[in-house]
């Protein structure tokens, strides 16, 4: 595999895995599967332990951020400049919904299988090439991912304060307009926090 094959790969999955990001979001609403919460929490899981975080946890806090947006208790709440807040996003949410039983559970699969190619790999004569896979092909789309999700939340409530249509704001115009064709419109960030139990508009028009 040549370098630009490789940089490709890692480039299509970090798009992947950040629209597992958002599938993870819809499943935590129960909008995924819309007849179905019993599919909503399998795929929910199943996508959260690919990116080492438990569904349980995640859901948790988001509705927390849906509750107290903006303010002390939200999980979310930017109280810092862009950097620190995204190096530290996940801890300060960790600290919220932190439950160590539900996470390694959650997690364990994704890590035993990242374990088992480690190993056929450096079994079969290719030494650390096993490892060298797991870092490009999903610790660096994993840390994408959740690193966009950081950078989405500051950018949609940054200096906004809290209330019913007033604690978040949407992107649509200029070049955000692709943006949401290749992300189902999820920088339509206000209309989702007025009607959280509904699917993200499919237009640029305004909830009412």
């Amino acid at each position: 595999m040549n370098f630009f094959t490789t940089i490709l790969i890692i480039l299509v999955e970090c798009y992947l895995f950040y629209l597992g990001q958002i599938a993870i979001h819809n499943c935590a609403h129960n909008l995924l599967f819309s007849r179905s919460k019993r599919w909503n929490k399998i795929v929910g899981h199943t996508l959260c332990s690919m990116q080492l975080v438990a569904f349980k946890g995640w859901r948790a806090a988001h509705m927390l951020h849906h509750r107290y947006t903006n303010s002390a208790k939200d999980p979310h709440h930017i109280d810092r400049p862009l950097i620190p807040y995204i190096l530290t996003h996940y801890y300060r949410i960790t600290k919220v919904v932190w439950d160590p039983k539900p996470f390694f559970l959650a997690i364990s699969p994704s890590i035993l299988i990242a374990f088992a190619i480690i190993v056929w790999q450096a079994s079969t004569g290719y030494r650390a090439r096993g490892l060298v896979w797991i870092i490009q092909f999903w610790l660096i789309p994993t840390i994408f991912s959740h690193t966009l999700i950081a950078h989405f939340n500051y950018i949609s409530h940054v200096n906004l304060p809290p209330g019913r249509g007033e604690d978040t704001r949407s992107f649509k115009k200029g070049f955000w307009k692709i943006i949401n064709l290749f992300t189902f419109n999820f920088y339509h960030h206000a209309e989702h926090h007025l009607k959280p139990g509904k699917a993200i508009p499919t237009s640029d028009a305004s909830v009412q």
